[in-house]
């Protein structure tokens, strides 16, 4: 399983997952706005390293 997705594979509707923060960048990021390329950590990544 993956933990880590690109901010250009998020959606809102990702957002229990990759967090609210991570959702808005995903969709700025595809809506096309000047958004540093990134990456989020999703929360089962956290969990399963705890």
């Amino acid at each position: 399983m993956t933990f880590v997705r690109e901010l250009s594979a998020i959606r809102t509707d990702d957002d229990l997952s990759a967090g609210g923060k991570g959702a808005n960048l995903g969709e700025l990021t595809s809506a096309g706005f000047p958004v540093p390329p990134g990456f989020v950590v999703l929360r089962e990544g956290y969990w399963a390293t705890t």
